[in-house]
C-alpha cells in the first residue's frame, strides 16, 4: 500500500471512530431504557466505512475488517479488546459454518482449475477460435455477455470462468476492463438468480423451506390462524416475476454491449480503449494481476510426440 492511501486509510478511519465514540453510548443512563442495545447508535457505520475506504482506496479486505471491527465495537459497548476478540470470533464462526465453508472450498477448487487453465494456455487458445468469429469490441462485449448467461449454475464460478476465459479476446479487440467488468458483474448473480437451478437459488430455497417450518411451527401451536402449504421451491418460483433487479441487469447489460451508449466515466474509459488501445487507464493497479500471481501463459502450441519420428512409428 502506498504511503498516501496509508495515511488516508488512517484519517478516515480516525475520523469515522471518533465520530462513533462521540454519539451516544448504547447504555447511556439518561437514555430510554427500550433503547439501551448496542445497535442504537449509528447502525449504518460499519457498512458506509466499508464501502467509503474500498472505493477511495481500493484495498476491500483491510476495509472489510475495519467496517466488521467497528460493528463490533458498538456491540461489545465500545470496548476496544472486546471488541477485537468479537471481531476474531466472527470470523472464525462464519469461516467454520457448514455453508460457508462449503463455498471457500469451492471457490478455491474453482480458482484452481481457472489458473490451471490459464498457465496452460487454454484461455488464449479460446480467445484465438473466438476471434475468428469476433472481430469487433461489439462482438466481444456480446460474446462475454452471452457466455455470462450460459454460465448460470454459481455466480462466483461465473465471474471466475468468464471473466478470465473472455479478457484475451477483450484487450485484443480494444474493450476497457471497465465495460469487461460491469458485463462479468452484472450477468454473474443476475443469471444465478433467474435461471432456475444454480447454488444460489438452493440458498434461497432453503431459506424459504426454514421460514415454512418456522411458520407451520406456529400455526400448530395456535399462534398463526395458518401457515403456508406450498412447497419451497414452488413458493420461489411464484416469486420469479419479482425479481426486478436481476431482470433489469440483464436487460441493461445487453442493451448496452449491443447499442453501445455510455455515458460518465464509462464512455471515458471506452474512447481510451478504443482510440489508444488503453484498456487500463494510466496509473491502474488490478486488485488480482493474473499476470504476476500466475505467469505468462503457455501460447505456443506444444510439438507432438510422433513430430520428430518417423510416420510409421506412430
Amino acid at each position: 500500500m502506498r504511503r498516501e492511501t496509508l495515511v488516508k486509510v488512517i484519517a478516515i478511519a480516525v475520523v469515522l471512530v471518533v465520530g462513533l465514540l462521540l454519539a451516544a453510548p448504547p447504555n447511556a443512563e439518561y437514555m430510554p431504557e427500550e433503547k439501551r442495545f448496542p445497535y442504537y447508535t449509528f447502525p449504518l457505520l460499519p457498512p458506509l466505512l466499508a464501502i467509503t475506504l474500498c472505493i477511495l482506496t481500493g484495498q476491500v479486505l483491510p476495509a472489510l475488517f475495519l467496517g466488521i471491527w467497528v460493528g463490533a465495537l458498538m456491540v461489545s459497548a465500545y470496548e476496544p479488546l472486546s471488541g477485537t476478540t468479537l471481531t476474531l470470533r466472527w470470523l472464525v464462526e462464519n469461516a467454520t459454518d457448514p455453508w460457508n465453508a462449503t463455498i471457500l472450498l469451492f471457490d478455491f477448487v474453482i480458482g484452481a482449475f481457472v489458473g490451471l487453465l490459464y498457465i496452460s494456455g487454454s484461455m488464449h487458445s479460446l480467445a484465438e477460435a473466438l476471434s475468428r468469429r469476433v472481430r469487433s469490441s461489439r462482438g466481444a462485449g456480446l460474446a462475454t455477455t452471452v457466455l455470462g448467461t450460459v454460465v448460470f449454475f454459481d455466480d462466483y464460478s461465473n465471474t471466475v470462468i468468464v471473466g478470465n476465459a473472455m479478457r484475451p479476446l477483450a484487450d485484443r479487440l480494444r474493450v476497457s476492463r471497465e465495460l469487461l467488468s460491469y458485463v462479468v458483474d452484472s450477468t454473474a448473480a443476475p443469471v444465478a438468480g433467474l435461471l432456475l437451478v444454480s447454488t444460489w437459488i438452493g440458498y434461497e430455497v432453503g431459506l424459504i423451506r426454514a421460514a415454512i417450518e418456522t411458520l407451520q411451527e406456529e400455526a400448530a401451536a395456535g399462534l398463526l390462524p395458518a401457515a403456508p402449504t406450498v412447497g419451497p421451491y414452488a413458493m420461489w418460483l411464484s416469486a420469479l416475476p419479482y425479481h426486478f433487479y436481476s431482470i433489469l441487469a440483464l436487460l441493461m447489460v445487453y442493451l448496452v454491449v449491443v447499442f453501445r451508449r455510455h455515458f460518465g466515466p464509462m464512455r471515458r474509459a471506452e474512447e481510451r480503449a478504443y482510440s489508444e488501445g488503453k484498456v487500463l487507464r494510466d496509473g491502474a493497479v488490478p486488485l488480482m494481476p493474473t499476470e504476476t500471481i500466475l505467469g505468462e501463459p503457455v501460447k505456443e502450441r506444444r510439438a507432438s510426440p510422433c513430430s520428430s519420428q518417423p510416420r510409421s512409428w506412430c
